[in-house]
């Protein structure tokens, strides 16, 4: 269930107003996504939503169901409603989806006028040292165009730096990225969460961290590159 709230004053406390909900599937084109298979990842699913991010500019929100895909929500234009099927799949219901299962968080880049990414974070189901049967879309980041299309325009990972000792980042379960300049990221900034704070499968360790990108660094090693220019002011979005 995705709910819809609206934020209100009331005097000095501010307070919730329940607004509407949207429910998604428990059983998606017969499968049933409560099943789980133990000691088989390609046979265990899940129906829970992982990512939510709504588009400041367009009003579009995206729900990124586990093992089933990302969901478009229509929250303007006096729609308010979710479309009746996702936009994309992930492998176990398309086999030529980017998206492993399963989709994690989304998140979106903001460009200059109405242009920019969604990018979405390809988790994989590998679980401990069991490897996922699709590892070269595992511990991706998908990239979409934004706005009603939401091309598919590739995808990247963030792999170790052994030179500087920083390990790459696996199992993530959410990003954010900005457009806006920062201190010590004048081209923009990705915070990814990494699952592990070593190497998954060689030598695992019990904590989790947060990995810092410049975003630049990410548009100039994108196969054809990504914007790297922005025009958007979080403040008058």
């Amino acid at each position: 269930v995705v709910a819809k709230w609206e934020v209100v004053g009331k005097g000095e406390k501010v307070c919730a107003r329940f607004v509407k909900e949207w429910r998604f599937p428990y059983v998606y084109k017969g499968q049933d996504l409560t099943q789980v298979v133990k000691g088989d990842a390609a046979k265990s699913f899940s129906p829970q939503i992982e990512g939510l991010g709504v588009d400041q500019q367009t009003g579009i929100a995206y729900a990124g169901q586990e093992d089933v895909g990302i969901w478009r929500i229509h929250l303007t234009g006096g729609r308010d409603e979710a479309e009746p099927r996702p936009f994309v799949e992930t492998r176990a219901f398309d086999p030529a989806s980017p998206i492993a299962r399963d989709v994690e968080g989304l998140t979106i880049y903001y460009g200059r006028g109405r242009s920019g990414y969604l990018i979405a974070s390809s988790q994989g189901a590998a679980h401990g040292k069991e490897r996922s049967p699709i590892p070269k879309i595992d511990d991706s980041f998908v990239v979409f165009t934004r706005g009603e299309a939401n091309r598919y325009l590739g995808s990247f990972r963030i792999v170790a730096n052994p030179e500087l000792g920083i390990d790459g980042v696996q199992q993530c379960d959410g990003a954010d990225v900005t457009s806006v300049p920062l201190p010590g990221f004048p081209g923009g900034l990705l915070v990814t969460q990494d699952g592990y704070s070593g190497d998954l499968f060689n030598d695992p360790a019990s904590s989790t961290n947060l990995k810092f990108t410049p975003w630049a660094t990410i548009a100039r090693g994108f196969p054809g590159g990504l914007d790297t220019q922005t025009d958007y002011d979080p403040r008058r979005p």
